[in-house]
């Protein structure tokens, strides 16, 4: 088809059929390629299907993967909306024509093998060289002609397909096919490599399905039941095939893609994965541990599997017995450092990954903790399984894990083994080489509790699993893995036991010693060396039984004397209690005033580095904005560029000169063009119009040269006659050269036929000579090596006493650094002792002036309590003063204690009721907290509260009624509001009686207690004005000094 023009899919079809018939495919498949790929072909129709069928046919003949995957993409994209079942079966037929081919071609190799064996038994010599050459039989080198490029067109097919139905819902199940064709495909023709890569593939599309679920629509969603459904099985068939290719790696890589759609599945719907599926997960997991060798994990995926056991109905005694025999087996077969790290991982620090790898492991087999092998036993005893087991096994299984027999241990397992080889179970034998190997590590271990030194063909009766040389191994790999401590004696055929001398391990080493006893003793286990232990504490419990009641007297007695000390010492350790609380009230507060501190800083920092970062921020908007104005007005500047471009390039479309470089180039083509490139290539082309004129002219000149011509005719025969001459004369040459030549080997080879018979007849007195040398100098050898014999050992032996005195000065060398670091050390802690007694007396001390300060201070407050009071028209007797106010119960200092009160201000609004000024606030200090001691004392008046109504006389006049009104008051007194509704004056925060000095006149001198008179009585009445109130005490002031003489601020 030419090129720009169009074919109805009819006539492409019956074209390609006439090529096909013609035994012209390759045509056929161009003409049907032609019609997929065509972009005018929008619309799916039924023939597009008939030529989709006959295209991936002749694809698959022709093995061309790379038409196949291009019509089969352009076919997705016609079908996609309109008929999916269509594309289904045409991918199917491909891929199902491909592994038929491919099957035939697989056939044809081995048949083609079997006819070359059945006509010609004889080999030829182009096979036995092929066979030297290569390395390989016939039949590999027949697979490499005839069936790998149909193995290598199969294995593309698959991966388009995947790549092509990746991450599409309408798809989804044909791409699980797909896959699990693929795993077929490897596995019937064990292609590991193509495994790998298929593995590796379905990881990535499941990790862009993971990161492309949410941008549209078709995308596959992972919160899809039946999409996870598809996912676990697919994932399920790789782990499968994985095993059966004994691929352990990609099968372990495999079991974590199955784990993690697993528990993808459980977050979405607990029900969704059945009991069955995770039973056969720790089966496949209990295989990949044992390839692994991690026996370990191994007891643990078949303890897991064993949980499960219930959940297949089929499932009867017989393999309930097998389940827990090999639950048994698994667990015996551990070491008892399994679940530790080795010692190359513990010298390389790698303690850290190994935890990490083991967390890996148990978070595959869904378990909470790390599996131990004593975990695996408490298991094993919780669950049951020895009810389960064979008793075969159960007997194993107990002499192993909770006798102490080691010396027929050995015998019990050898014949349960047998008897367990017998029952024609493949599963158990495995089990055989580990099981011997950690019953020979425990008897090995319970000898050395026995033994001192054990013979070594003795030990072998005791473990007859190994010969002389492999028991040798297996003795020094225990005692490198640091189990025991053994010297093996050749010379004498005995092991020696050792407890804290150097062994086979090196020096004595006390961190290690936890290795060493780890798993050598059981608490049921009898240990020889500690039988006196077991005899004193049978002895001595005897005793205490017997002297009970004497021991009881003991015990009362020391009973009493604890309790007497107790209550000899009870006040004071309260008291120490007390202090003790006090000093923690103070260093609370302290450090609650420190905290304060703190969070006032922090919170400036804070604010500081708030406005810092909005600074910032600010600075990078402003530079993000210039940015994008550059790229605006770059975007501007293109724009135009483009205009002007576009502006050109139509003037140049009118311009006739260049419509050959426009129908060359293309229309879509041509408007990408620069316009100065248009021009500049105008002018190349018409340069090359130029030049091409020229060189027709000179090529004419040339033909036109007749002379020439002629003479190179006449000149041919000569030349051929001198190239006869010169190869007649070669020839002769070559003839006299090879005749001089077989002349002078000749001669060579007779000189040295007489050379050799020359050498060979004086051999006898060389020989001679060689004797007589030797005879000569035999003594003298023989001296000299004696001489260097004992050079050697005294050399070595005044090696070892300078090693010996060298160790000996380095020993006391460290003594004497230790010395002085020790008293080093003395002098530093008792120099610290110094400055801590140093600290503490200075803080006492402190602590005393402050005391001091304080006491000074409230006595100066106090003088006005120590002044006596005269009043004439006083009452005898006063009210009593209830319990509570006792002055008795609250010391005449601090009432605190120690304690400091903390400075804490606070307002007290004062409402003024007397329409003069407004409402008003007076910050107090302390004496919010403490109590008032310039307050009256509550007595039997303030209950009648008759005297505070009435005005206070003035100092002329005798005490007022409590129900009447003074009549004759002083110019002071009669100012309104200038006392409170107690009659107290307020000067300063202080009161002043008025009336109240008389009365108190005659009583006796009485303190009032440290009590806050109540807030809520003081605001039955306003305060009057300030000013006014602060004048009135003044007056009241000067008045009661004239009258008492005594001080005005005191209420006596």
């Amino acid at each position: 088809m030419g090129v720009g023009q169009y074919q109805k899919p009819e006539t492409a079809l019956q074209r390609a059929m006439e090529f096909i018939s013609v035994g012209k495919e390759r045509d056929g498949l161009d003409t049907l390629h032609d019609v997929m790929k065509d972009r005018r072909q929008k619309t799916w129709t039924p023939t597009i299907e008939q030529i989709m069928l006959k295209h991936v046919e002749l694809c698959v003949n022709l093995r061309n993967s790379s038409y196949a995957k291009d019509a089969l993409f352009h076919y997705k994209a016609l079908s996609q909306q309109t008929s999916i079942t269509s594309f289904e079966m045409v991918l199917r037929k491909f891929l199902e024509t491909a592994e038929s081919k491919t099957s035939d071609a697989q056939k044809s190799s081995i048949e083609r093998v079997e006819e070359i064996d059945d006509l010609d038994l004889v080999s030829t010599p182009e096979n036995l060289l092929l066979s030297v050459v290569s390395g390989a039989v016939t039949q590999d080198r027949m697979d490499r002609a005839v069936l790998s490029p149909w193995l290598r067109f199969l294995w593309d097919s698959y991966r388009n397909c995947l790549d092509m139905l990746r991450n599409n819902q309408m798809f989804e199940q044909l791409y699980h096919e797909v896959a699990r064709s693929s795993f077929n495909f490897c596995l019937k023709y064990q292609r590991r490599t193509e495994f790998r890569k298929l593995c590796e593939t379905l990881r990535l599309h499941l990790s862009q399905i993971v990161k492309n679920q949410l941008q549209n629509n078709s995308s596959i969603k992972l919160n899809n039941i039946e999409s996870l459904q598809l996912m676990q099985e697919t994932r399920s068939i790789q782990l499968d095939t994985a095993i059966k290719m004994e691929l352990w790696q990609e099968a372990y890589k495999s079991a974590e893609d199955l784990h993690g759609m697993m528990q993808l599945s459980k977050d979405i719907d607990k029900k969704m994965v059945k009991p069955v599926s995770y039973a056969n997960y720790y089966d496949k997991l209990a295989l990949i541990f044992w390839q692994g060798g991690n026996t370990l994990f191994h007891a643990a995926a078949l303890m897991q599997k064993f949980a499960f056991k219930d959940v297949k109905k089929s499932l009867n005694n017989e393999d309930h017995v097998d389940q827990a025999n090999k639950v048994l087996l698994a667990v015996m077969s551990i070491p008892n450092d399994a679940d530790k790290p080795g010692m190359l991982s513990r010298l390389l620090d790698f303690t850290e990954q190994f935890h990490t790898n083991v967390r890996t492991l148990s978070s595959l087999l869904r378990l909470q903790t790390v599996p131990t092998r004593s975990g695996l036993i408490n298991d094993v005893t919780r669950m049951n399984i020895l009810s389960f087991a064979h008793p075969v096994v159960r007997n194993m299984y107990e002499k192993m894990e909770f006798d102490f027999s080691p010396l027929d241990l050995a015998e019990v397992i050898t014949k349960g083994m047998n008897q367990l080889s017998q029952l024609n179970k493949n599963d158990f034998d495995q089990y055989q080489s580990t099981v011997n190997c950690v019953a020979a590590t425990k008897i090995f271990k319970q000898i050395s509790l026995l033994y001192d030194c054990i013979n070594i063909d003795k030990l072998k009766r005791l473990i007859p699993f190994y010969n002389q040389f492999e028991l040798e191994r297996f003795i020094v790999d225990i005692c490198k893995q640091r189990f025991v401590r053994a010297r093996i004696d050749h010379r004498g055929k005995s092991i020696t036991f050792i407890r804290n001398d150097e062994s086979l391990c090196g020096d004595y080493d006390p961190i290690d010693q936890a290795f060493f006893n780890a798993g050598c003793e059981k608490p049921n286990e009898f240990n020889i060396r500690n039988v006196l232990g077991y005899f004193f504490s049978d002895i001595r419990s005897t005793w205490l039984s017997i002297e009970r009641d004497i021991r009881k007297v003991h015990a009362e007695d020391i009973y009493k004397h604890q309790l007497r000390s107790y209550l000899n010492s009870r006040d004071r350790i309260q008291k120490e209690i007390m202090k003790r609380k006090e000093t923690i009230e103070n260093y609370k507060e302290t450090k609650e005033l420190v905290k304060q501190e703190r969070a006032r800083k922090a919170a400036e920092a804070a604010k500081i580095k708030k406005e810092k970062e909005t600074a910032d921020e600010m600075k990078k908007l402003e530079v993000a904005n210039r940015i994008r104005e550059a790229e605006r007005r770059e975007l501007e500047a293109k724009e135009n560029q483009e205009k002007i471009r576009l502006y050109q390039l139509n003037q140049i479309k009118e311009n006739p000169l260049y419509k050959q470089i426009i129908k060359e180039k293309g229309e879509e083509a041509f408007a990408s063009l620069n316009p100065e490139e248009i021009m500049r290539e105008h002018r190349q082309r018409m340069e090359n119009e130029e030049r091409t004129l020229s060189m027709k002219k000179k090529n004419q000149e040339k033909k036109f040269d007749h002379t020439v011509r002629a003479l190179h005719a006449l000149e041919r025969p000569q030349l051929d006659s001198l190239v006869k001459g010169f190869n007649q004369e070669a020839a002769d040459l070559f003839a006299v050269a090879e005749a001089k030549r077989v002349e002078k080997a000749i001669a060579d080879h007779e000189a040295d036929v007489a050379a050799y018979n020359l050498v060979e007849s004086s051999l006898g007195d060389i020989e001679k000579f060689c004797n007589n040398v030797f005879d000569k100098h035999k003594d003298e050898y023989e001296r000299e090596l004696a001489q260097w014999e004992a050079e050697v050992k005294a050399r070595e032996a005044r090696i070892a006493e300078e090693r010996l005195q060298q160790r000996i000065r380095d020993r006391q060398e460290k003594e004497r650094l230790a010395r002085e670091e020790e008293e080093r050390k003395r002098k530093e802690e008792e120099r610290q002792k110094q400055i801590e007694a140093e600290n503490e007396r200075s803080r006492q001390l402190a602590l005393e002036k402050q005391k001091q300060k304080e006491k000074t201070i409230a006595d100066a407050d106090e003088n006005w309590r120590r002044r006596p009071v005269e009043s004439n028209d006083a009452p005898k007797t006063i009210s009593p003063i209830p319990k509570v106010n006792d002055r008795k119960s609250i010391p005449r200092s601090n009432p605190f204690g120690n304690a400091k009160p903390i400075e804490i201000k606070r307002s007290v609004p004062l409402s003024d009721n007397s329409a003069v000024g407004a409402p008003k606030r007076i910050e107090t200090g302390n004496r919010g907290h403490m109590f008032n001691r310039n307050q009256p004392p509550k007595i039997d008046a303030d209950a009648d509260d008759n005297w505070r109504r009435g005005p206070a006389p003035s100092s002329s006049t005798t005490t007022a009624p409590r129900s009447g009104v003074n009549e004759q008051q002083s110019p002071a007194q009669q100012q309104p509001n200038n006392t409170d509704n107690e009659g107290w004056s307020i000067n300063s925060n202080k009161r002043v009686s008025s009336g109240r000095q008389e009365n108190a006149q005659t009583s006796n001198t009485y303190r009032p207690p440290y009590k806050q008179i109540d807030s809520s009585r003081r605001s039955n009445q306003p305060y009057g004005n300030n000013t006014n109130t602060r004048n009135a005490g003044s007056n009241r002031n000067r008045n009661n000094q004239t009258n008492t003489g005594s001080d005005a601020s005191s209420w006596r």
